[in-house]
Order: C-alpha cells, then sequence, then structure tokens
C-alpha cells in the first residue's frame, strides 16, 4: 500500500471510529430533508408535463442560453412569474445555488463588501468567495451586529446585505422588516435569498 493510500485509510478508521462515516441512501418520499420539500419530484401532473417537454424540445438545451441553449418557452415562463410577482422582469436559472453565485459575484465586480449572517447557505458563501470581495459576518440574526458593523463601515463601497428569508437548515426565519430598516439607514443593498 502507498502512502497515499495508507493515509485514506487511516482517515477512514478515524471517520467510522468517530460514527461520522456516512452512507447514501434512497428517497423513502418527500420529506423536510431534501430538496422536494412540497413532494413535487413525483406529482403526476407535473411527470406528464416533462414527458410532453421531452418531446418537444427534447433531452436537453444542448448549450448555455447565451450559446444555442435559448427557447422560446424560457422567455414565456419569464414573463408569466414577472407579471405573478408584479415584477418587470424575472430570470430563472438551473437552480438557487447558481443563482446565488452568478449574482453574489455579479455584485462584487461593483467593489461591494458583504454583511453576511454566519449561518447562511453555502451558495452564498460560495457566492461571496467567488466575488473576492471583503465580507464581515455577523452572528446568526443578531441585526444589532450587524448594525455595528454597517456602523463602523466608512468607505464609499457598495454595502451589501446578505440574508436567507428561511434558514434552509434550521427553520429560523429572518426579520425581513429589520433587514430593510438597515438597509435604508445605512444605503446598502439587501439580498434576501427565498
Amino acid at each position: 500500500m502507498n502512502s497515499f493510500d495508507f493515509l485514506i485509510q487511516q482517515e477512514l478508521k478515524k471517520i467510522h471510529s468517530q460514527n461520522r462515516y456516512r452512507f447514501l441512501k434512497e428517497p423513502l418520499g418527500y420529506d423536510f430533508s431534501s430538496n422536494d420539500y412540497l413532494g413535487l419530484s413525483q406529482n403526476e401532473f407535473l411527470k406528464e408535463k416533462l414527458k410532453e417537454g421531452i418531446q418537444i424540445y427534447g433531452c436537453g438545451s444542448s448549450a448555455s442560453r447565451l450559446i444555442r441553449g435559448h427557447r422560446k418557452v424560457f422567455e414565456e415562463v419569464e414573463s408569466l412569474f414577472a407579471d405573478f410577482v408584479n415584477s418587470e422582469s424575472s430570470l430563472f436559472l438551473a437552480n438557487g445555488y447558481l443563482a446565488n453565485l452568478g449574482l453574489l459575484d455579479l455584485l462584487g465586480k461593483f467593489n461591494a463588501k458583504f454583511f453576511c449572517d454566519r449561518l447562511n447557505h453555502a451558495s452564498i458563501l460560495d457566492g461571496i468567495r467567488l466575488s473576492h470581495k471583503e465580507v464581515r459576518y455577523y452572528k446568526h440574526l443578531d441585526y444589532k451586529g450587524l448594525e455595528n458593523l454597517l456602523q463602523k463601515e466608512n468607505s464609499n463601497t457598495l454595502k451589501v446585505i446578505v440574508s436567507e428569508t428561511i434558514f434552509s437548515m434550521d427553520g429560523d426565519k429572518v426579520d425581513i422588516q429589520k433587514l430593510v430598516e438597515l438597509k435604508e439607514k445605512y444605503s446598502c443593498i439587501l439580498v434576501l435569498d427565498e
């Protein structure tokens, strides 16, 4: 056994001894520990509509939307959703992780400084890291701590408060009104992950 294999085996033994070894599990229906919160992955209506979509559009986009993967149906869905939420427009992405990566990296291009709840989802933390901009973390749901950080910030950088609305790992709810008040008081941008 070479030294790398030995190191791997030692680490696996350590993980087993600490009862931290994880196994893959088949889903047993939907539950709140998955991303299938509402059980939509097994909804018969949606499964039929997906089959219809495959017959019309095929099994993949063939490229990114900017290259050759755009479909008129994407625009239609985005327009319907914008109307539904009374917004000027909307943009659908493959998943929320990509949305956070893209948005936070983009905001970093404007020389942003981020103010981030310590328990934000990994997609938020990764998006901020990807931006290579400064970040100030505040204790989970500690609005006074956040305000203290904002008060100390006297630079002319774009200040961005980033939070989940309902924290996906433990279900805590953010006080959106309090974040809006801080956003307005300190001239920040507020990014909420819903």
